[in-house]
């Protein structure tokens, strides 16, 4: 057999061997929901290779200031998971969470890359405000073998009159999740300036690699390709 064949023969086995995988958002939202209280139903995401396993996201008071605690209903807060609660260790001190969680596929082999977060800054009568506030954002991951928790910053910087939204992202340097596993994924936010502000979240995405197994009907084609392979080398 020439060269060309033994080449092509060799790059059919180790096609079948790997599958296929891509950089891919894994489960998001923009939070285009209804909100009742402290809770947005109705939320739409977005997933690849894993399934949400609600569409309601509830805000959650750790320590509540004198907001109400519930979701601001205001314009500039439409389609923001945005909470009444006073973030500041000198006002307030108040500190909120919201999670959802998410059943993995039983047939994929998914790894959990990083997580991204889009905010918008808000005064205590649920419009945009345009000071500079930092918020101190903690994401855990919890259930199965991949439990992991990540704490970053998020600075706001102001000052032309504009609000902005602001993008961060955390890195989870490559977490393989287990397949046919629920997970429960907890964001808590928290204030590390004393003038106190309040936030919303303009959406939410955990990125990450989705590589498909072999189908079980493939095993006989892996086997011919590896005896082939066996075969050449002996030729050889």
């Amino acid at each position: 057999m020439n060269l060309l064949n033994k080449a092509n023969l060799m790059l059919l086995s180790g096609a079948l061997l790997t599958g296929t995988s891509s950089a891919i958002t894994l489960i998001g939202t923009e939070f285009d929901g209804t909100k009742n209280g402290t809770a947005m139903n109705g939320i739409a995401w977005t997933t690849n290779g894993v399934t949400a396993s609600s569409t309601t996201m509830t805000a959650v008071n750790d320590f509540q200031s004198t907001g109400t605690g519930d979701l601001f209903t205001t314009t500039d807060a439409n389609s923001l998971f945005a909470v009444n609660n006073n973030l500041g260790h000198n006002s307030g001190q108040g500190t909120w969470n919201t999670s959802f969680s998410f059943t993995t596929s039983a047939t994929d082999i998914i790894v959990l890359n990083d997580f991204t977060l889009v905010s918008d800054n808000f005064g205590g009568t649920g419009d945009f405000n345009i000071t500079s506030n930092t918020t101190l954002w903690t994401i855990e991951l919890t259930g199965g073998t991949g439990a992991e928790t990540i704490t970053t910053e998020h600075v706001h910087a102001a000052d032309d009159g504009t609000a902005h939204p602001l993008s961060t992202t955390a890195s989870f340097a490559g977490v393989t999740l287990d397949a046919n596993t629920t997970y429960t994924v907890k964001i808590t936010a928290d204030g590390t300036n004393g003038a106190g502000f309040h936030i919303g979240l303009d959406s939410i995405a955990m990125g990450g690699t989705v590589s498909t197994v072999p189908e079980p009907s493939s095993a006989l084609l892996l086997g011919l390709a590896g005896s082939a392979c066996l075969i050449l080398r002996r030729r050889v």
